[in-house]
């Protein structure tokens, strides 16, 4: 998997990139969909499917994200990508080999591990292939791999868990994502870095250190402010992803098969269309106004709470399956402007690591607390409210994105003031 620096076709690259994202996230989803499976045959609390789903994979994720930026902004980029897919392929055909919680635990934060890898050197490379006018669609068709994933994590695991289990769907994937690395690694480029110094408090310094590249990015308000919305923002995102399967189960009655092909059309196909959509609107209003780039997700992230608490407390299945829509396609619709914005705050010399902090927070936070917290808070409402806990659970959750919209609101303010 070796690779030399030449000039590719930007497209093909980013096509690339979006494919791996892809997969890293089926491979990730991939157990909330199962996790009724996986709870009947291990006889788990959710408190510990929520700690399975998302903490254990989110600490180790968000600690090894940043030492995997700081290496992407000093070695070859693609080889970092390429090595990490086979890693986190590997472990995902072992976890279905799981005889206990701990191999859970420890399949889990493997395939962890291995993702940690991706993400910042394919954050930076775009940021390389295209011009800082032109970045929030490119950063958007490359976060719409989340709701891409998610579309064949809960197809696939609907279809496959119900007819082959739990268990035969995660060998099969792990065994494909090797495949996929090995072919991928045929036709991935390194391109030419692109050198840029911005403003003093983020001078160009290939040498700089971890602790100094971290006090620049947090001095830096707008990337501050940014950092706690898109956080939160995720938190939601996380949570309700992880736990909605679960609630059409036990609320409605579905089958694993029914909530798995709803919920790939809407968080896969029409999240999707949100995610694209959100990095279109604001790379169009930002030539009239730069910090509208900011302003857009206040917007989508108050809109979308109301039609959260239709989804999860109508007893008419038809109308909470048209509500969820809207959060649905609202739901990542903020990714593409953020993960835009920072890399035009940074120069080359910190890109790969000032999104590797993005992406930290968000996992450390967004995927470690979300579906661990909604897990607990599901387990202490149950003494109250019986089976209704995990739907006033992910009422109390879904709430957070009014307060990721403040912050959003504030980073916005202080964009303008630069």
């Amino acid at each position: 998997m070796k690779n030399t620096e030449h000039t590719a076709s930007p497209h093909r690259i980013l096509f690339l990139l979006l494919l791996i994202f892809i997969f890293s996230h089926i491979d990730r989803q991939l157990l909330s969909i199962l996790l009724p499976l996986i709870k009947v045959e291990f006889t788990l609390t959710d408190t510990q499917l929520g700690f399975l789903a998302g903490s254990t994979f989110a600490l180790f994720y968000a600690v090894f994200g940043l030492p995997a930026g700081w290496l992407a902004d000093h070695y070859n980029r693609c080889t970092i990508i390429l090595y990490s897919f086979a890693a986190w392929s590997v472990f995902t055909a072992l976890f279905g080999l799981a005889q206990n919680f701990l191999h859970l635990i420890i399949a889990r934060t493997s395939v962890a591990i291995g993702e940690a890898g991706s993400s910042p050197a394919s954050h930076s490379i775009i940021a390389d292939i295209y011009p800082k006018n032109r970045r929030s669609r490119p950063m958007a068709i490359y976060a719409s791999g989340i709701n891409i994933g998610i579309l064949f994590a809960f197809l696939i695991g609907g279809i496959l868990g119900q007819q082959l289990g739990w268990r035969h769907t995660f060998v099969l994937m792990g065994v494909v994502g090797i495949i996929g690395a090995v072919i991928i690694s045929r036709y991935l480029s390194e391109p030419v870095r692109q050198h840029t110094r911005l403003r003093p408090e983020f001078p160009y310094n290939p040498h700089q250190g971890l602790t100094a590249k971290l006090r620049s990015f947090w001095w830096n308000k707008t990337l501050r402010y940014l950092l706690l919305g898109c956080t939160l923002a995720n938190f939601v995102a996380i949570s309700a992803n992880a736990w909605i399967p679960s609630f059409l189960v036990r609320q409605h009655d579905f089958s694993l098969l029914q909530a798995g092909v709803f919920l790939s059309i809407s968080i896969g196909v029409v999240g999707t269309l949100g995610t694209y959509w959100g990095g279109q609107i604001t790379e169009k209003l930002a030539k009239t106004d730069k910090h509208l780039v900011l302003s857009i997700p206040v917007y989508f992230l108050i809109f979308s709470v109301p039609f959260y608490w239709i989804f999860l407390t109508s007893q008419n299945i038809p109308i909470l399956l048209l509500a969820f829509q809207v959060p649905a396609f609202l739901a990542l619709s903020h990714m593409g402007p953020s993960f835009s914005t920072v890399q035009d705050l940074s120069p080359s010399s910190s890109r790969a690591f000032n999104a590797s902090v993005l992406i930290f927070s968000i996992n450390l936070i967004g995927l470690g607390l979300g579906p661990l917290f909604s897990g607990f808070l599901s387990d202490q409402l149950h003494q109250f409210n019986g089976d209704d806990g995990l739907r006033h659970a992910l009422l109390v959750v879904t709430s957070v994105n009014l307060i990721a919209a403040w912050f959003y609101w504030l980073a916005a303010r202080h964009m303008e003031e630069r």
